[in-house]
């Protein structure tokens, strides 16, 4: 037996056959293919011609499938060639001997009007600008979101069937092929006119398969199989993608322009049966199985980006604050692409929840290439002071502003036997009364930033009423001028404030209990406000609002610059593994 098994390898080796590989029912020549990129531009094709040593053309060519299909060449691809196509987002692409060479298409740019569905006139009042740190790590990520989805990946079963002359029908067949460990020691982004391209070099894979051996002829009294394991390496494996980034119904969308894998080396270590003579076999398949990797690798690079655009599009435009207003996150412009960084321009408003055609009253634009100072940074997100002044404006006409005074912790003062040296003729005719403040807001806050921080302005009057026989009796009122100083800090992906009281003046509007010693109650009431007033509503600044995060991402080593109408949150980013929403 071993014998007819060394003759037919012979025979296999040293004969004239006819070879056909199938796959899935697809039959391919046994020609050495190699997979090259990938087009999503429909109407690109292309064409290559190889040559024999001697010069000579071989008639062989290739071509530049549609819909996004595996360019095919018999030429022989370098790594140089195929960095140099991934890192030419546009323009012609020249392989170094001249035989290959076509026209990569320039993109044409969308309607954005009729892709945002909105007036193209929307200003930004947030930019998030993520720096060359911040799209490493963004990269990094996403690198590691494909390797996870890839590993495991089953491939094709392959099946070769051989005539050979004198010997008859041999037929191979490779199956259960798996992808089981890949990993990826150097990876680069690089940013372009047109978006981005990430590249991963020197990859190694590892696969394992069944092997199964059979041959039959009518003089053989029985088929002669054997079988076994195997174990794959790929070496020297490179993939990249280069991408365009668009804003599209609200958020961003990538579209990919091109796309390849180059596998360098494929190690197979056959085991079990009489694998020692079937290395050969192996061997002879080992470039279909280079550009089977390729291509499924190709197919998995792309769906992540299908699945990455999917999770941007469910990621909510609009965020929820509380039951008087929500954050406005949509994407109103198209992203701004330098060498080193990627803007996007958010519009960033309140929005009223309580009433429906209150909207913005402010519409400050903010420039674009607002960035912290330093390489150290990942993300800048830069904030218009417009945010905060719509903000309080929605506040005030929810009436959220205004405040009724009648109650501990300082309840044990709001009694006119308390205030009968503060206002004498309050105590005279009503003694020993419950006393209600009601404090309300006169117009929106004036919020304003400047490169010492967040300043406010507020008017508003004080009404002093009296508890009499469950009447409550207006007896004066007091209009207030304030202003405050504010700081703003990030609690994760929150930005949060905190206020403290600089000035307070007060006049007398009216009084139905005689003259007022303003002096006196400007001292109670500077006691009130910083005491009781400001600490209430930072309790609410405490919580703050969200920023316009994933909800994957978490900021981190956070840190505020002020400038004159705008403020800075310098931060770097990580990713929260497992969090719901995830990209994977």
């Amino acid at each position: 037996m071993t014998l007819l098994l060394v003759f037919l390898l012979l025979g296999l080796l040293c004969g004239t056959s006819t070879e056909v590989f199938s796959v899935d029912r697809v039959e391919v020549s046994s020609e050495r293919f190699r997979g090259l990129f990938v087009s999503t531009e429909p109407e690109l094709t292309a064409s290559a011609t190889q040559y024999d040593n001697d010069g000579e053309s071989s008639g062989r060519s290739g071509s530049l499938r549609k819909e996004g299909k595996l360019i095919r060449n018999s030429q022989q691809v370098s790594p140089d060639m195929f960095i140099s196509l991934l890192r030419l987002p546009h323009g012609p692409f020249t392989s170094s001997d001249g035989d290959l060479s076509f026209q990569t298409p320039n993109f044409a740019p969308r309607d954005v009007k009729s892709l945002r569905g909105k007036d193209t006139d929307d200003v930004p009042a947030i930019w998030i600008t993520l720096a060359q740190r911040g799209l490493d790590y963004v990269k990094d990520v996403l690198l590691t979101e494909v390797l996870e989805s890839v590993v495991p990946i089953q491939l094709p079963d392959i099946t070769k069937k051989s005539r050979v002359p004198f010997v008859g029908e041999v037929t191979a067949l490779l199956s259960n092929i798996t992808l089981v460990h890949a990993e990826v020691p150097l990876s680069t982004i690089a940013l372009g006119e047109l978006g981005l391209c990430v590249q991963a070099s020197d990859v190694v894979a590892n696969l394992t398969l069944r092997w199964q051996y059979d041959y039959h002829n009518i003089w053989l009294p029985a088929p002669v199989t054997d079988s076994g394991g195997a174990y794959v390496n790929v070496l020297g494996m490179q993939a990249g993608i280069s991408v365009s980034i668009q804003q599209h119904m609200g958020t961003i969308w990538m579209d990919v322009l091109q796309s390849g894998t180059y596998i360098d080396t494929v190690q197979v270590q056959l085991n079990g049966g009489s694998s020692w003579l079937y290395q050969w076999l192996v061997d002879s398949l080992e470039e279909w199985m280079r550009t089977t990797i390729e291509e499924q690798l190709n197919e998995q690079i792309q769906q992540c980006i299908q699945n990455l655009n999917s999770f941007l599009l469910q990621t909510p435009q609009q965020v929820h604050v509380d039951d008087v207003s929500e954050l406005n996150f949509t994407v109103v412009t198209e992203p701004i692409v330098n060498p080193t960084s990627l803007s996007i321009g958010i519009k960033g408003e309140f929005i009223s929840t309580r009433l429906s055609k209150f909207g913005p009253q402010h519409s400050l634009e903010l420039p674009s290439g607002l960035v912290c100072d330093g390489d150290a940074t990942m993300v800048t997100i830069a904030l218009s002071e417009s945010i905060l002044k719509d903000g309080a404006a929605i506040y005030y006409n929810a009436d959220f502003l205004n405040w009724l005074v009648d109650q501990s912790p300082v309840q044990a003062l709001l009694n006119t036997t308390k205030w009968k040296f503060l206002i004498p003729q309050l105590y005279q005719k009503y003694p020993n009364k419950e006393i209600k403040l009601q404090f309300e807001v006169s117009n929106p806050p004036n919020v304003s930033l400047t490169l010492d921080g967040i300043d406010v302005y507020v008017t508003a009057k004080m009404i002093i009423g009296v508890a009499d026989n469950n009447t409550n009796i207006e007896a004066a009122c007091i209009s207030i001028a304030l202003s405050g100083s504010g700081i703003a800090d990030i609690n994760g992906n929150n930005i949060t404030g905190h206020l403290v009281l600089n000035n307070l003046c007060l006049d007398l509007e009216w009084s139905s209990v005689g003259a007022i010693h303003l002096k006196l109650v400007e001292v109670f009431l500077r006691t009130l406000v910083k005491d009781f007033l400001l600490p209430f509503l930072n309790v609410s600044l405490k919580r703050g609002f969200p920023l316009p995060v994933i909800p994957s991402m978490k900021l981190k080593n956070s840190a505020v610059n002020y400038g004159n109408g705008f403020l800075l949150v310098c931060s770097d980013i990580e990713y929260v593994k497992g969090y719901p929403g995830n990209l994977n």
